[in-house]
């Protein structure tokens, strides 16, 4: 069973009670109570401890029934009448800062962000923007114009009016550009954008996603044969198709062979992944002149040398470049977030705050 983590912030509580009770680091919203192995002691205690939280009257049986995360926390959407999906969720709707708004990655949750939200501090409100279709219910958007329109409509009920600061993980960084050039349009104002490692999917350096350059790479690879460094060369070049044929087939893996996804994993996952992908392939960024800063992960995945601007200098020629310890996929999680959020932090604090 793949690992499927936390949606929302039911799902987040119910993971807390449950690694607790359970004594296990890492629980999936798919894993059963009985491949957990879980004790009548146990399961006692996970009905008293969700019943504290959530004020409920849940009966073992009911939880045994229910057995996973993802089947109780949807009972417990139902008591709390939760009849419309949001784009927008309060991860911290309290605090004296102006609120920052932050865009999920290409799979659209936002739990990412826990880590940062809780580095920031008290003082700072901090929004998490999840993909539309998340609930497995509502179509997924798919441009990244559409995705920035639909947010900044859920944003403005929170704060209609400016300075705004948004930031965005990968994907989520060009939603959150787009936004502050369609909030600039309607003449507002936005205070600071943020560039969580995400890049200019139009830029082209060595080789992008639509493959290598065969011309450049056969004359890289002569002109580093001649300075006796070929075999450094070829291990970049592969690692740089390893990691685009493994992204290409993951998802035709996964549906071939034993480990193969379930119906709720593909509900949940890969209509969001697709949308996105498609998203992010279709969007042609615009030049941008706010403030606007970039915190790059300093290590590549294959290793290979990295454009120090993700592709953004023509673009936006004063953009701040912070580098981050790490790679794309821990620089949000601890221990590398924390040099992640003192960062935003030094530049937040410089931000006058708005009545909102």
């Amino acid at each position: 069973m793949s690992y499927i983590p936390p949606r929302d912030e039911i799902e987040l509580d119910l993971v807390e009670i449950w690694q607790a009770v359970l004594h296990k680091d890492k629980i999936g919203m798919l894993d059963s109570l009985e491949a957990l192995a879980a004790t009548d002691v146990q399961h006692a205690l996970l009905v008293k401890q969700v019943n504290e939280k959530f004020e409920r009257a849940l009966s073992e049986p009911e939880l045994r029934d229910a057995s996973t995360i993802d089947a109780l926390a949807d009972i417990l959407r139902e008591d709390v009448k939760q009849v419309s999906f949001s784009c927008l969720v309060p991860m911290r709707a309290t605090g004296s800062r102006t609120p920052l708004f932050c865009v999920h990655g290409a799979g659209g949750n936002i739990m990412i962000f826990k880590d940062l939200c809780k580095r920031l501090g008290d003082e700072q409100p901090f929004y998490g923007l999840q993909s539309k279709g998340l609930d497995g219910d509502a179509t997924p958007l798919r441009s990244v114009e559409d995705m920035a329109r639909e947010y900044l409509t859920e944003i403005r009920e929170v704060q209609p009016h400016g300075p705004y600061i948004f930031a965005g993980m990968c994907l989520g960084g060009l939603i959150a550009y787009e936004m502050s050039q369609q909030i600039v349009a309607m003449g507002e104002e936005v205070a600071l954008l943020v560039l969580l490692d995400a890049r200019n999917p139009t830029s082209m350096l060595e080789m992008d996603e639509r493959g290598f350059k065969t011309q450049s790479v056969f004359h890289k690879i002569q002109d580093k044969a001649k300075q006796g460094d070929l075999l450094g060369v070829v291990k970049r070049k592969l690692g740089r198709l390893k990691t685009k044929v493994m992204k290409k087939t993951l998802w035709a893996y996964k549906e071939t062979v034993s480990n193969h996804f379930t119906e709720k994993e593909k509900r949940f996952y890969r209509h969001i992944w697709d949308a996105n992908a498609e998203a992010r392939k279709s969007y042609s960024p615009k030049p941008y002149s706010g403030n606007i800063v970039a915190l790059l992960a300093e290590e590549a995945p294959d290793g290979s040398p990295r454009d120090p601007k993700r592709g953004w200098m023509k673009l936006a020629p004063q953009l701040e470049v912070i580098k981050i310890p790490g790679r794309h996929d821990t620089v949000v999680c601890e221990p590398q977030v924390q040099v992640l959020a003192s960062s935003i932090n030094t530049r937040l604090s410089k931000i006058i705050p708005t009545n909102t």
